[in-house]
């Protein structure tokens, strides 16, 4: 008799914020979700519970300390699973690949400390899509099985498969399960006689030989616990299936314990899947709604980064301490407003009184440890110079930087120049001059991981006889001419950007003059953050090639900046293009005052060329 398993996960989710913000979320749904599902162990021993999130646990804590130590009792009887090893249901396409693996490893972290336990399994069950390179992240991890229910929200590939493996692009694979049903759903049935669950186990089984269903039952988005009928139900099919000579058994537990018992020879046989999890109609809208918590988002993970060099290097050398709880924390911080409502944009305009404030104090907190490591390490690093500069990147960089000078206001016509503590000297261009200080710009290069001094000195030269082919810009009849050892752009005198000419390959980049795009945007649901499939298959209906003035906001040997500024309907648009001394990087800087509804904008850039391969997100 071939052996047969419906594996029930019971699950309440919980949006920590979404249309309500932390205080609710403290003071209601996490105690609803303690004194639910405290009365269901009462009366029923043999319940079970799966529960995500160090940091609603941390709020368990704080909050609720005496029913805390009745949890951390459940836990400690494996009645109440520790779920998804994670600080909290993140979203998975804005975050970084760093991000990812410190909410896995500060979520493991935590359990570990607080409870002397974990899991092994990584439990999104609602968010907007996943990236190709998450099942090689899970895997170098230590995940051993990831489940998610989102898919069933129209996605672009279908449901690769009820029960299978996802491939990284480094071979790396983790088990998924990628249809276990709704986390909103009652047991009606038993679920030995459960037509529908019954036909998810069968379906794999006749197509794989591996008899084995994952599903979710439960509540959400506001925390709480199964319903009591479907607790006796499951309850109920648990028993029946121990009874001797019954071919199909159902058990519950956690999706760790699924994963880990899940075989080898099970793993071949199972279908796999490369690529994108992505949404079709539940998910565009994200990539950009609340933008504000996106640009703070990265900035972040980029101070971090350097923050953390930069203390690390201060205790190396200076033997100050390592600020390890300031990080933590501000990480903490960072990630909690990755959750998959918060960052993607679309919770209330009052949660996020709270995230941006969460994001404020983490840049904060980055920005303090960098200059308390700067001061620490200055005094060791060579050289008398009263500029030291930061490369935190792990590869030599040359790029601009500006900075304010104390420079007197009577230093007349004098260039100045940085001189490095190998007698190197690096010319500077002056822009502008508040306060006493001259805004200064200059291209240096720095080593890997390095902190380097400079010295300011005048002399007679100019600026311009000091670099070799500077950018420069021109303005005759037609428009003007921005260009550089790489790049020759022509722009009209109307403000047209219709050529970008490569030196070095000469070669023509554009095929049509850049453009901004207006699309309509009537989406049926969430109109704060969503687009639907059907208004993207539509054409612009508003293409916008030119300005209404164009000026040049700097002209310098190192930089030359070209503003355009352009009115649509009642919004105002600021676009700056820069180009720098030897760069291949053309900058474009857009500030716009934004006054339009139901439709979108984009920025459409038709190239000249073709690339048969391109690689996103991976």
């Amino acid at each position: 008799m071939t052996s047969k398993e419906i594996f029930l996960v019971p699950y309440a989710h919980l949006d920590t914020q979404w249309r309500w913000e932390f205080p609710t979320t403290i003071r209601k749904y996490i105690r609803n979700t303690l004194e639910q599902n405290f009365a269901l162990f009462d009366k029923y021993p043999e319940h079970e519970f799966n529960f995500t999130g160090a940091l609603r646990y941390a709020m368990m804590k704080e909050y609720y300390p005496a029913h805390y130590e009745t949890l951390k009792k459940l836990i400690a009887e494996n009645r109440w699973h520790l779920a998804g090893t994670s600080l909290d249901e993140t979203d998975a396409l804005t975050p970084s690949v760093e991000s990812m693996i410190r909410n896995i490893l500060y979520g493991d972290q935590w359990f570990q400390q607080e409870f002397g336990k974990s899991s092994r399994d990584y439990m999104i069950p609602d968010c907007f899509g996943f990236p190709a390179n998450m099942p090689s992240v899970l895997a170098h991890c230590g995940i051993h099985g990831f489940s998610s229910q989102k898919l069933t929200w129209n996605s672009a590939v279908g449901i690769p498969f009820e029960l299978g493996m996802w491939k990284g692009p480094d071979e790396k694979e983790v088990v998924c399960a990628l249809n276990p049903g709704p986390y909103v759903s009652r047991i009606l049935l038993p679920v030995h006689l459960n037509p529908a669950r019954l036909k998810q186990l069968n379906t794999l089984g006749k197509k794989n030989g591996i008899w084995k269903s994952f599903q979710y039952y439960g509540v959400g988005d506001i925390g709480g616990a199964p319903t009591e009928g479907s607790v006796k139900r499951a309850l109920g099919s648990i028993k029946h299936g121990a009874q001797k000579g019954t071919a199909l058994t159902v058990r519950q537990g956690t999706p760790d314990q699924f994963f880990a018992e899940v075989t080898e020879a099970e793993k071949q046989r199972m279908d796999r899947y490369s690529g994108d999890l992505l949404l079709i109609n539940h998910s565009a809208g994200t990539l950009t709604s609340a933008a504000i918590m996106k640009r703070w988002n990265r900035k972040n993970e980029q101070l971090a980064f350097a923050a953390e060099a930069a203390a690390l290097t201060a205790h190396i050398v200076a033997q100050v301490p390592y600020p390890e709880d300031k990080i933590e924390s501000a990480w903490y911080r960072v990630i909690g407003s990755q959750m998959h409502d918060i960052l993607p944009g679309t919770c209330t305009p009052t949660a996020y009184e709270y995230s941006h404030n969460d994001e404020v104090i983490a840049l904060k907190t980055w920005t303090t440890i960098i200059h308390d490591a700067a001061q620490a390490i200055a005094p060791f690093v060579p050289g008398e110079g009263t500029v030291l500069l930061y490369n935190p990147l792990g590869e030599t960089r040359q790029d601009l930087v500006e900075i304010n000078l104390p420079i007197p206001s009577d230093f007349g016509e004098k260039a100045i120049t940085l001189v490095d503590t190998d007698g190197n000297t690096i010319p500077v261009q002056i822009h502008d001059y508040e306060g006493g200080q001259k805004t200064a710009i200059f291209i240096p290069k720095l080593p890997p991981f390095s902190w380097k001094r400079y010295s300011i000195e005048f002399n007679s030269k100019t600026t311009e006889e000091e670099i070799l082919n500077p950018v420069r810009i021109d303005r005759n009849e037609d428009g003007f001419i921005l260009e550089n050892s790489y790049y020759k752009i022509l722009i009209t005198q109307a403000g047209q950007i219709f050529s970008i000419f490569h030196k070095e390959m000469q070669k023509e980049l554009l095929k049509k003059p850049l453009a901004y795009e207006f699309q309509k945007e009537h989406p049926k649901v969430f109109p704060a953050w969503n687009m639907d499939w059907k208004d993207r298959k539509k054409p612009p209906f508003l293409r916008i090639e030119t300005g209404d003035e164009v000026s040049i906001i700097e002209d310098g040997p190192l930089r030359c900046i070209l503003q355009i500024t352009t009115h649509i309907n009642s919004s105002v648009f600021l676009k700056e293009i820069s180009l720098s001394h030897e760069s291949d990087i053309i900058k474009f800087t857009e500030r716009i005052s934004w006054r339009e509804l139901g439709c979108s904008l984009k920025l459409a850039l038709t190239g000249d060329f073709t690339q048969p391969q391109v690689t996103y997100n991976w």
